[in-house]
């Protein structure tokens, strides 16, 4: 309160002291205009209070040309003593700064001082352009995918083709039968191989399609017997048809890729564990794919891998996951084991 009381009278002071300075300078710039001064006749007709008979317009003006510059002086007064003042005009404020700052290294580098703007200038000029080409080339580029996700595209794979099916060819719904992990409980063979030709036996009216594929025998990872012999494999598959697709079979192993294989015993040979779903398949840098019902495989070195659907009924299109990391296929070995002991 009391610095405010002494704001308000320095303001007095201020104003009984310039006042007639003021005045005079405002009253030396007013031009006299004679046509605008009402005689008494003509104040008589036109005005309707008795007491403004005479009453000249230059002298109203007067008034009112003190009272707006009494008024801004005030304004202003009052602008220069608060204490926000300095952030009134930020902008200017930082424009000061920064050329004080300029002037200051130009100095020192032995520049002229008048090359301060310029440089200012430009500098300003080049933050502006580079702000547009930023903003234009982010609209012309997609949007990166996010942590965590990779795309199909991007993974060392080759791209899927199907065999062509024939019309009266007899397949398995893809909800024949339902993934859980406890069906691997029945693996006999768990290998790494790579598939070297794929066929397709037609089969009868009553059978269904059956696809062949001929797999050489990488790693053997897991075996119910002694398989230390084996090179090679003949592996059978029910065909799984797509619907509405561009292909006409749903999850078929691909000629030159590799997969991480659990298989069963069969009077003629070898078939897949679970036909109904993709099977683990191994990329050209040694990453793993697999679908998300390997929950237990899950954690967080895992990536989501975004696809594109095989046919309407692709159940695992959208939930397909990769894992790079090396412990991948011991976990999976482990998780045979585990399953495969509950049925001792």
């Amino acid at each position: 309160m009391k610095q405010t009381s002494s704001l308000e009278q320095e303001y007095k002071d201020l104003m009984q002291q310039a006042a007639p300075d003021l005045w005079s300078r405002i009253e030396g710039n007013l031009s006299e205009h004679p046509e605008r001064v009402l005689c008494q006749d003509e104040a008589e007709e036109k005005s309707t209070v008795p007491e403004n008979k005479g009453y000249a317009y230059p002298t109203i003006y007067k008034w009112m040309a003190f009272g707006t510059a009494a008024s801004i002086a005030a304004v202003f007064l009052l602008i220069i003593a608060s204490p926000w003042f300095p952030t009134l005009f930020p902008v200017r404020k930082q424009m000061e700064t920064d050329m004080e700052i300029s002037g200051g290294v130009e100095a020192e580098a032995g520049m002229a001082p008048e090359t301060t703007a310029a440089v200012y200038e430009n500098t300003m000029a080049a933050q502006e352009t580079a702000a547009v080409n930023e903003d234009s080339n982010s609209a012309s580029v997609a949007p990166p995918v996010s942590a965590g996700v990779i795309r199909y595209s991007q993974l060392d794979l080759a791209d899927y083709t199907s065999l062509p099916l024939p019309a009266q060819a007899v397949t398995l719904p893809e909800d024949t039968l339902y993934f859980s992990e406890d069906i691997l409980g029945d693996t006999e063979l768990l290998c790494l191989g790579t598939v070297t030709a794929v066929s397709l036996e037609a089969g009868s009216p009553q059978q269904p399609a059956s696809l062949v594929y001929d797999i050489r025998l990488d790693s053997v990872c897991y075996s119910q017997d002694y398989t230390s012999d084996l090179e090679s494999v003949t592996v059978k598959s029910p065909v799984i048809g797509a619907k509405g697709g561009d292909h006409q079979i749903l999850y078929q192993l691909q000629a030159g890729s590799s997969y991480l294989l659990p298989l069963k015993k069969q009077a003629d040979g070898w078939e897949l564990l679970f036909p109904f779903a993709p099977q683990v398949q191994v990329t050209g840098n040694g990453s793993y794919l697999f679908h998300s019902g390997y929950t237990s495989l899950t954690d967080a070195r895992t990536f989501v891998v975004i696809g594109d659907s095989e046919g309407a009924n692709d159940f695992y299109y959208d939930r397909m996951l990769l894992r790079e990391d090396e412990d991948f296929l011991s976990d999976f070995i482990s998780l045979i084991m585990a399953y495969g002991s509950k049925d001792i």
